[in-house]
């Protein structure tokens, strides 16, 4: 194509040529398929193709009929074949859209429209079929709409839209596409997007404006379908159109008219639900604004003034209003937003508090400083920026994110005008002369520092002040105060610098000698990282500025300062120190050695290598290297000519090597290693030889003969191996002596030759020596008994260690298993490191032989082990080796990774090595393996061909396998097989990319797997849906599994466009669910489907590009509510929430209510519906708003399910059902944010009704946690409505309590007398009346108990309930001395635990902190009557 493209001679014969081809695709007619093969083919001709386009106007004619077939056809296949699965229906719209796109090609360049007419009726009928189809995706409406208006005009002029927009077209066809909405939209969309703007805004219909008529109707639209997602898109998107054309408009009257209707619009979406919308409706508002300045400028200022006066009126604490402004600013600039709205900057930087509105405001702020600094002097900056932020800063507790915010806000004040410093700096020092508001304080001084702006520090030495700024003895409390942040502030300011050659003060240094005094401790590992962070900042700028300070001071204390440094950092590694101080000391000693000062001699004194030395045995190993990296820099003499608490002699370390602690053999060779490269000569012992690396060598002979002896012990027998030689520390010295020398040096000498050989046959007799433990179907508890002269009825086989203890099972798996570790690391690490024989050179220390005996046992050693802890080892050993191989230019070894991939795909296909792969375990190492060969083909390689072959091998195998009987024990284990390699692989971070294509396959295989016909086929199944759950939606990023964050979840349209063949095998599973009658049938693999939909959540796309609907599985999920399995019912309500959309959640609620009021329901169906119920009410939309009719249409249908409570008092009750029923009502009563007046008379009708019956139930089916939640709630509800503002409501509640008129407090005084429990006292005592005031953002009648200047409702006594209800715990318990340590346990009972946390919240805690004498953080916003119960239950005692 590129080549046709830049030849233009050749194109003309092309395009006849292409012609022709197209001419014999498009002869006959074909099923909807083969039209897909023929479609998609001509459309790629006219992407930027000059020859095909040349080709397809050759055939215009012929292809607008051939297009117009192939609409027919998708058009009667959607309407005829009721079979089609949503899949195909999918395939069969992206046909039709394709095809339309075609059409509208042809129809737009088309040369002689005349020729065309006879086509466009028949083309008219298929986009009316396609408009009129509910299934069909907006997008592909909005196209037919596109298609049908260009045809339009071709036939009946440039004018002819405007029949269209009539009030009552002329034309029959238009008439009928009317009659629709999804048709309206799409029709009125295509004029927005097709007819010229010049068009739009002149003309006449109906006496008006045609831009003003069409913007009317899509409003109308948008109105009557405002519940449907996909409409409010489209109007959306049509609205957005209309707006850009504004400018253009010249009839000011009809412009400020057009701004009228689309601010209507604007007003009401800018914060919809849909992201989508919300964007467009941002552009909509910044078009309008464009306009009304524009006017401004032309002396029209009314337009301007009324979207200010609308603008005020908003709610400030919706994101609509900060969202608005931004757009004013961006538009007008920040000087007349100021002018228009003085208190602007105050009123945003006070919504920075308000969590929901934070990020909005944020950019508000920014976007007016931005545009707001360049045309303002510094006083106004000052005034209007600095002092309302400084204000808000010292009048405000705000949180690390608000300072942050402003910190970064005061930063880029700075940088567009240093000269607010000298507003700043005076602040800072009224400010620094004391410790109050130190985080402050240093937040502005890091502003000011971090801006590069130090003019108004001084540079003069100051023995008091940093910087003639701020008292060092400010700063050293700082680096002590209680707040981390503080601390860390503090260090920042002293150690960052925009130049890294900035010379530190005496002072300087010292306040970072004592921060580290009493920071080098600290538990937290935030702080201790920030802490190294800054230090070795301070590292480096102390070596850049030496020279720049031996220049400018006579005096060197940088010298004394690093000595003083090494001397406390040596004084902190005292024996008991904690790690971090340990840590931190070796590490800023670390960093201490690695620079050099001219003239600078560091001081070395024996204590210093005594405790180096000593830590050489941490039990941290982190510390050992840096302990062992200080040692490497310290002079050899002072080493070698002292004598230590520590013996540095060869053959103790060896000795401490064999070992039975494995701390104790790393520890040796650590030792090994100083002894190696600092001692040399205690080793050769003059040995004097030409063999490269020789001290190597002979370290390497001495661990050797060790070796061997303690192999032939372990040989002898496992159990003495394991009290007296236990191998695995000798080994560990000797990999880290084979990590350590030069590989290239010893590739031509034979005496390394023959050692590397000779250990390669050691390592593979080990493995062999203990391959009876690890290889253990059981390796945990096995002991083998194969040492003789033992006692055999002694099961613990009678050996002893050193000190007495016998040796256990566990004692010889240790060995064992770290034995293999220990062998496996050292195989790899020689496999990687050594030359090899014919790679570069003639000559290697490894020939190739040998790497294919170290491959052979590796594959055996993942084949066999069953021990997790050896096998995982060996995969790192083994991914080694293969890295190597795959690199090897050597044709027999890069082929070798290949070879045993593919012979192992054919042992797992045909069951040949039964007996050795491990079909428990998970399959023990063999999804190691696999990983092992196909992550190293693809970091190497790049081109995974293996990867690719054996996940399509695997999963082949996983859904079905070739063996004669499909459910025989070979063919179940190679299907386990091939699932707990696919879950490795899945797993696996390193194939993240590489695996997405066949997670679709995967997820379709674990589904499978859960009807598998043995439990190892279905515990394999769940571990790889539990892996492809966490490859899809990511790892779960909280502990409440109930509200999973979004970043967990994912919509319906993204997850069937990733993996569509999961729609139709779900749906099928869950409808064989729904229209079975038999609902005891347990169905497993129901359960991961319902886990998979509880992830899943309708888009606001939905139906705009796929017909793949998540409303399709909704009717199927509630069915599920039938089933008699009581984990279906309960999977199948959490994942119900999901699937509802807001605009449905009303209409759902409305629906399940029905079903429950009918008495003959089945039991087992009402439970499922209650469940559903009550998590849909859980999860309740935050911003649903319920108009007034379908409020009282919910109260009806709530008040004729009483009967659930009613069957309880019956012959055969179901506590069950009245359990889940009063958890429901129990949701109405606390979660309704309608709280109104009609609601809460349900609530006291049902309790007048009922009271006896709720007061005399029988319990004792009920478990003690549920008998006192029942209890307790009963309580709770009956004193909400006595204490309801209402008065009718409360007499109604007191008659009910006391069966007699009296008023609510001799009530109150009956009710506490009918409780008999403590611990409902105590509920009631710190009962959560959530009485706080909230005002609902439309300003309803919400707040109608509520003053505007409490917190608390001003009805409501809670004081008085709680004094009483302590009042009536001391009575009940006079002998108890210490009444409140009697509360704190009725508190921590687990009978009364869960309800006190659902009914009073955070109170319980705030009780205890109290009780406990605890610091009531200031956040914690505390009710008085939880200090006043404390003080009640203390006066008592």
């Amino acid at each position: 194509m590129r080549y046709i493209t830049k030849n233009v001679s050749l194109q003309p014969s092309f395009s006849s040529t292409l012609a022709t081809q197209i001419k014999f695709s498009i002869d006959h007619k074909h099923e909807y398929k083969k039209y897909i093969e023929v479609v998609s083919k001509i459309a790629i001709c006219i992407e930027n193709f000059p020859a095909g386009t040349m080709a397809v106007k050759m055939l215009e004619v012929l292809l607008m009929e051939y297009l117009q077939k192939c609409l027919q056809c998708c058009v009667v296949v959607l309407r005829i074949t009721k079979t089609l699965s949503p899949t195909e229906k999918n395939e069969i719209f992206n046909l039709a859209h394709s095809a339309l796109r075609l059409l509208l090609y042809i129809v737009q360049k088309v040369n002689s429209p005349s020729e065309l007419n006879h086509i466009f009726e028949d083309v008219r009928v298929c986009l009316k079929g396609l408009m009129f189809d509910d299934d069909v995706p907006m997008d592909t409406k909005s196209l037919c709409g596109i298609l049908y208006l260009n045809m339009q005009l071709l036939e009946n002029g440039a004018n002819s839209w405007m029949d269209i927009l009539e009030r009552q077209p002329n034309d029959d066809n238009i008439n009928s596409l009317l009659s629709n909405e999804a048709s309206q939209l799409s029709l009125f969309s295509a004029i927005a997007t097709v007819i010229p703007m010049d068009l739009l805004r002149h003309g006449n219909i109906q006496g008006e404006v045609p831009i003003i008529v069409l913007c009317k109707k899509i409003l109308d639209i948008g109105e009557r379908s405002s519940s449907e997602s996909i409409f409010i898109l489209g109007v959306t998107r049509t609205l957005q159109q209309i707006s850009k054309h504004l400018c253009n408009v010249t009839d000011t009257d009809a412009g400020l008219m057009l701004v009228e209707h689309l601010l209507t619009f604007v007003w009401a979406y800018l914060e919809h639900y849909m992201d989508s919308v919300r964007h467009l409706t941002s552009q909509i508002l910044g078009n309008i604004v464009r306009y009304c300045a524009r006017l401004k400028r032309e002396g029209e200022a009314k337009a301007l003034s009324n979207l200010f006066s609308k603008l005020s009126s908003l709610d400030k604490t919706r994101k609509s209003y900060y969202l608005s402004l931004t757009s004013l600013v961006n538009e007008l600039g920040a000087v007349a937003i100021i002018e228009a709205l003085p208190n602007v900057i105050v009123d945003v930087i006070q919504a920075l508090n308000v969590q929901a509105v934070q990020a909005s405001a944020t950019t508000t702020l920014e976007t007016l400083l931005q545009s707001h600094a360049p045309h303002s002097d510094t006083q106004t900056i000052y005034v209007q920026w600095i002092e309302p932020i400084l204000s808000y800063v010292s009048s405000n507790s705000s949180d690390s994110g608000v300072l942050n915010i402003l910190e970064n806000l005061l930063a880029k004040a700075v940088r567009l005008d240093e000269n607010v410093m000298t507003y700043i700096m005076p602040y800072i020092k009224r400010c620094a002369t004391s410790s109050h508001d130190l985080k402050c304080i240093l937040m502005l001084l890091n502003v000011t520092r971090k801006s590069g702006v130090t003019g108004n520090f001084s540079v003069a030495d100051n023995d008091t002040e940093w910087k003639g700024v701020i008292g060092y003895d400010v700063l050293d409390l700082a680096a002590v105060d209680a707040c981390e942040e503080t601390r860390i502030l503090s260090l920042s300011l002293i150690v960052e610098s925009p130049k890294s050659t900035e010379i530190f003060t005496r002072e300087e240094l010292n306040f970072v000698l004592n921060y580290l005094k009493y920071n080098i401790n600290a538990q937290a590992p935030n702080l201790r990282q920030l802490t190294l962070s800054m230090m070795k900042k301070f590292i480096k700028r102390l070596e850049d500025s030496y020279k720049h300070h031996l220049k400018q001071s006579s005096e060197n204390y940088y010298i004394l300062f690093v000595e003083r440094l090494r001397a406390f950092c040596f004084e902190c590694l005292t024996p008991g120190a904690n790690y971090s101080r340990r840590f931190v000391a070796l590490q800023v000693l670390s960093w201490c050695e690695a620079f050099s000062f001219y003239g600078y001699s560091r001081t070395w004194k024996p204590v210093y290598i005594e405790k180096l030395l000593l830590h050489l045995e941490d039990s941290y190993e982190n510390n050992k290297a840096l302990a062992l990296e200080i040692l490497g820099k310290c002079p050899t003499d002072i080493l070698q000519n002292n004598t230590y608490s520590m013996c540095l002699l060869l053959k103790d370390i060896i000795k401490q090597a064999s070992a039975l602690k494995p701390t104790e053999c790393i520890s040796a060779s650590y030792k090994l290693s100083l002894l190696v490269n600092k001692l040399p000569d205690h080793i050769l012992q003059g040995e004097k030889n030409t063999t490269p690396e020789l001290v190597y060598l002979v370290v390497l002979r001495h661990l050797q003969s060790v070796l061997r002896t303690e192999l032939e012990i372990c040989q002898a027998s496992v159990i003495n191996a394991c009290a007296k030689a236990p191998m695995y520390g000798v080994l560990h010295c000797m990999r880290r002596i084979v990590t350590s020398f030069d590989a290239d040096a010893i590739s031509t000498d034979q005496e390394w030759r023959e050692m590397i050989d000779d250990i390669i046959e050691d390592c593979i007799s080990v493995n062999a020596a203990v391959a009876c433990v690890v290889n253990n179907s059981s390796p945990e508890g096995h002991l083998p008994m194969d040492m003789s002269g033992v006692n055999a009825h002694l099961h613990e086989g009678g050996v002893r260690l050193e000190d007495g203890r016998q040796v256990t099972a566990q004692m010889v798996l240790l060995c064992a298993w770290r034995s293999v570790k220990e062998v496996s690391l050292l195989l790899g690490e020689m496999s990687s490191r050594l030359t090899i024989a014919g790679e570069k050179h003639p000559e290697g220390t490894l020939s190739a032989r040998q790497m294919l005996t170290i491959g052979e046992h590796f594959t055996k050693l993942l084949a066999e082990t069953k021990h997790r802890g050896a096998f995982e080892q060996a995969y790192v050993g083994f991914t080694k080796l293969l890295t190597r191989l795959w690199r090897c230019r050597s044709p027999e070894l890069h082929e070798l990774p290949r070879t045993w991939l593919n012979d192992l795909m054919l042992a797992i296909a045909s069951g040949e090595k039964k007996g050795t792969l491990c079909a428990t375990r998970r399959s023990a190492g063999l999804p190691f393996m696999i990983q092992a060969l196909v992550t190293t083909e693809l970091q190497i390689q790049g081109n995974p061909k293996c990867f690719h072959q054996c996940m399509t091998t695997l999963l082949r195998l996983a859904r079905n396998t070739p063996q004669p009987i499909p459910d025989s024990e070979t063919a179940i284990e190679t299907r386990t097989h091939a699932i707990n390699i696919l879950r490795a692989l899945f797993r696996n971070s390193m194939l993240e990319e590489s695996v997405s294509g066949y997670v679709g396959e995967g997820l379709l295989v674990a589904l499978l797997g859960f009807e598998g016909s043995t439990w190892m086929e279905r515990n394999s199944s769940t571990l790889l849906f539990s892996a492809l759950m966490v490859r899809i939606f990511g790892v779960q990023r909280s502990r409440d599994t109930e509200n999973l964050s979004t970043r967990n979840r994912m919509t319906g349209r993204i997850f069937f466009l990733r993996y569509p063949m999961l729609y139709d095998f779900m749906l099928e599973k869950l409808n064989e669910v729904s229209s079975s009658d038999d609902t005891q049938i347990l169905r497993p693999s129901l359960y991961p489907i319902l886990l998979l939909l509880a992830r899943l959540y309708p888009s606001a796309l939905e139906g705009t590009v796929s017909n793949l609907k998540l409303v399709a599985y909704i009717p199927h999920v509630l069915a599920c509510a039938k089933s008699s399995v009581l984990k279906t019912r309960q999977l199948a309500a959490k994942a119900l929430v999901p699937l509802i959309s807001p605009e449905q959640y009303v209409t759902h609620l409305e629906t399940m209510i029905d079903l429950i009021s009918e008495k003959n329901i089945k039991r087992n169906y009402c439970h499922g519906i209650l469940l559903q119920l009550l998590k849909l009410l859980d999860a309740k939309p935050h911003d649903l708003l319920i108009d007034e009719q379908s409020e009282h249409r919910l109260e009806n249908k709530i008040a004729q399910t009483t009967w659930i409570l009613e069957q309880a008092t019956r012959n055969m009750p179901c506590y069950l059902l009245a359990e889940e029923y009063v958890k429901v009502i129990n949701l109405v009563i606390w979660s309704s944010s309608d709280n109104n007046d009609e609601t809460r008379g349900v609530v006291v009708t049902f309790l007048e009704l009922n009271f006896n019956s709720l007061f005399k139930m029988n319990l004792d089916g009920l478990s003690e946690e549920d008998q006192f939640e029942y209890k307790s709630t009963l309580f709770a509800t009956l004193i909400t409505t006595l204490e309801d503002d209402d008065s009718s409501l409360r007499q109604r509640t007191s008659n009910t309590i006391t069966q007699a008129s009296v008023v609510s407090s001799r009530a109150a005084e009956v009710l506490r007398n009918m409780v008999d429990d403590d611990g409902v006292f105590v509920v009631l005592a710190l009962l959560d009346f959530r009485s706080e005031v909230c005002i609902n953002d439309d300003g309803n009648d919400e707040c109608r108990v509520f003053d505007q200047n409490e917190r608390y409702n001003i009805y409501l006594e809670e004081t008085i309930w709680t004094n009483e209800c302590a009042r009536q715990i001391k009575e009940r318990n006079k002998s108890n001395h210490n009444i409140v340590d009697y509360v704190l346990k009725i508190i921590h009972n687990h009978i009364y635990e869960r309800t006190l946390q659902k009914l009073c919240g955070r109170n319980v805690i705030l009780f205890e902190k109290m009780c406990n004498n605890q610091t009531i953080n200031r956040v914690d916003i505390m009710n008085p009557k939880i200090r006043l119960f404390v003080n009640c239950l203390h006066s008592f005692q």
